[in-house]
């Protein structure tokens, strides 16, 4: 018997009540469950999940990382069931009722995409802007290549991007197969059909061959699995003969992929490869502009404020989440009665927070470094290496001297920027541009220049 078939919907509608009382006493902390538990509601049951609305999306995402489980144990404990336990915002209820139907919904899940991650909420600039554009036509069927591979650094929205590709296909053709999956869970399938050898290695080849658009997450983790590479790649050759669509994401390009033969680096460029780069503090500005609108918080924040949020993320879209959900948590449980949210307000909420790099730079550093590869003709990644050919030295020379007198930038913390050099290297890269300067007018000038133009 089904647990859907055991409780109805009525039933928990009922009882809840009374499973927010026992909820209360397990947590423990009356506020919270004021703030958190006490307004939510039972809004459906849909393929055996229950679905419950709380206010807002930053409310959603506490209760999921804080209270997700103890919720689904206290129901599932009260009817006996093993029924599974979902939120939604009720922002989302709204959205959904005048986008979509029952059916629709079940369909987009069996794709494994998250539909709030889609190209609605995706903020696009300079720094990902052809990723989204390639994506983008592969959806319109205006492309050349069937087959994407990109890559881009850690919290840069490459996961976001991917799930959009999904959503926006399935609202163009709804017949179309669509399949998500990231590393993690398809090493978890593999191994698990080998290691209980139950001869399911076969059937689970075919649920990815059978797709019209494959979604690969993170192909990063598949280094040094010898077998899980070549049942992907059987996999990826199956549907490249058949004129499938692709798409991958991994954290670097290929060339730069350790733990992989070179068969496999050669297939991964028989499509498109695109890069998204590093947010500048103007483009995290941006999407944070984005993240607050579409949590409904509000609260109206200084200027100021919001740029100290973005300059604090480091070129992390994923952390700049994380930092408005510590901020949006705080405000909520201190009760916040003005709604104008200032600069010394973030400093004070995000004081203690723990960070690698402490160090917020009124503009973002990487923007002195493309400016002075530009003028010297040098690529970004050769400024950071072991080359000394002169052009690469002279430019990694200014640039550690703009980072000192600049950003009065810590020697270690330079060296760090420049692939890890000593202390006394950047004390005497920083010594040998001073003495240049008082030499060469020319190199002067455009030292001033530069600063004039940050």
């Amino acid at each position: 018997m089904s647990t859907t078939e055991k409780i109805n919907i009525q039933l928990i509608k009922n009882k809840f009540s009374e499973i927010k009382k026992n909820i209360e006493k397990k947590i423990k902390n009356t506020e919270n469950f004021n703030n958190f538990i006490k307004p939510m509601d039972i809004y459906s049951i849909d393929n055996e999940t229950l679905i419950i609305t709380v206010k807002n999306k930053f409310i959603k995402n506490v209760v999921e990382t804080n209270y997700l489980k103890i919720i689904a144990d206290e129901i599932n404990n009260t009817f006996n069931s093993l029924i599974k336990v979902s939120l939604i915002a009720e922002d989302d209820v709204k959205e959904k009722i005048k986008k979509e139907n029952t059916d629709e919904i079940f369909s987009l899940n069996k794709t494994n995409i998250k539909e709030n991650k889609n190209f609605d909420n995706f903020v696009v600039d300079e720094f990902n802007k052809e990723a989204f554009l390639a994506l983008d036509s592969l959806t319109k069927n205006n492309v050349t290549s069937n087959f994407f591979f990109i890559s881009g650094g850690v919290g840069l929205g490459k996961t976001h991007l991917l799930n959009a590709v999904g959503v926006e296909m399935f609202k163009i053709n709804k017949n179309k197969k669509i399949l998500y999956v990231d590393s993690d869970e398809f090493i978890r399938e593999i191994y698990d059909s080998i290691i209980n050898k139950n001869n399911q290695l076969e059937s689970i080849k075919k649920k990815y061959e059978n797709v019209d658009l494959f979604l690969f997450d993170d192909f990063q983790f598949l280094s040094k699995k010898t077998k899980i590479i070549e049942i992907f790649f059987s996999i990826f050759n199956h549907l490249m003969k058949n004129n499938k669509m692709i798409v991958i994401t991994c954290n670097t390009s290929p060339n730069n992929l350790v733990g992989f033969d070179q068969y496999v680096i050669s297939r991964l460029y028989l499509g498109l490869n695109l890069e998204i780069r590093k947010p500048s503090v103007e483009n995290i500005y941006k999407i944070l502009c984005k993240k607050l609108s579409e949590y409904n918080l509000n609260y109206t924040f200084q200027k100021e404020a919001m740029l100290y949020i973005s300059r604090r993320c480091n070129e992390d879209i994923r952390k700049l989440e994380g930092l408005i959900f510590k901020i949006s948590f705080y405000l909520n449980i201190n009760h916040f009665s003005n709604n104008f949210v200032s600069l010394e307000n973030v400093k004070q909420i995000l004081q203690n927070e723990n960070e690698e790099n402490n160090e917020i730079y009124e503009i973002n550093p990487n923007v002195v470094i493309e400016n002075v590869c530009l003028t010297y003709g040098v690529e970004l990644k050769m400024i950071k290496s072991k080359s000394r050919k002169k052009n690469i030295s002279n430019a990694r020379h200014v640039c550690m001297y703009i980072f000192r007198k600049r950003f009065d930038m810590p020697y270690e913390k330079i060296g760090k920027y420049f692939g890890n050099r000593n202390h006394s290297t950047v004390i005497e890269s920083i010594n040998k541009i001073e003495s240049l300067i008082l030499k060469d007018e020319k190199l002067k000038e455009y030292i001033e220049k530069i600063y004039k133009n940050l």
